[in-house]
């Protein structure tokens, strides 16, 4: 069988945590607990376009508005993680955005949320900026994608994608590997087979370094 593909490197300067932890390179990118985020904004921003220069494609994962702003002009794919699939403001951010979004499954894998994220994402917002104060109305953005990352349990097999209309990525890694790295050979066969011998909206993996 013949089909393309493109790859997209992620570059994700800020990191989810469930509770405290290390936010990310953009919050303290020295690595020494001086929080120097303005440096932190230059040397993405630095990064982002010497990755542009190499004629790559880039995506990251939206935590925090005020960021990505600084950056959205050099990202062709935005994440909307697990932990934000539910927030209002996120719904309404990137429905004023080109970009395509890229919709993860909440942490108990409820599907249904999805459906829920994409409603809302392809239609009008009237909302607040978040830097400037002044009011935005939006128009809607139908660029998306459903990504599954399991969650309670793994979420690629056929039952859970048959039903599913919209584009999808699997991610072979979080919930979907058990978070074991090398499990998520096993999960890319799975979803190859499924592309290979089944019509279904599968038009995208993603990995993490094995």
């Amino acid at each position: 069988m013949n089909f393309n593909l493109n790859f997209i490197i992620r570059v994700y300067y800020e990191k989810p945590r469930s509770n405290i932890g290390w936010k990310g390179f953009v919050y303290d990118p020295y690595l020494d607990n001086s929080y120097c985020i303005i440096d932190g904004i230059y040397m993405i921003r630095k990064l982002l376009i010497d990755l542009i220069k190499k004629k790559l494609f880039l995506a990251t994962e939206c935590l925090n508005f005020y960021f990505l702003n600084f950056f959205i002009d050099c990202i062709s794919w935005v994440c909307i993680g697990a932990r934000t699939m539910n927030s209002q403001l996120h719904r309404e951010f990137c429905s004023n955005i080109k970009n395509i979004i890229g919709i993860k499954n909440d942490v108990s894998s409820d599907l249904k949320l999805l459906n829920d994220f994409k409603i809302s994402l392809i239609n009008k917002h009237c909302f607040l900026s978040f830097n400037n104060f002044k009011i935005i109305f939006s128009k809607g953005n139908k660029n998306y994608q459903f990504v599954l990352r399991g969650g309670n349990k793994p979420n690629y097999n056929f039952t859970n994608i048959k039903n599913i209309n919209s584009s999808i990525v699997v991610d072979c890694s979080h919930s979907n590997s058990f978070k074991i790295p090398i499990n998520q050979i096993f999960v890319f066969e799975n979803v190859y087979n499924q592309f290979k011998y089944y019509k279904n909206k599968i038009n995208g993996l993603m990995f993490v370094k094995l």
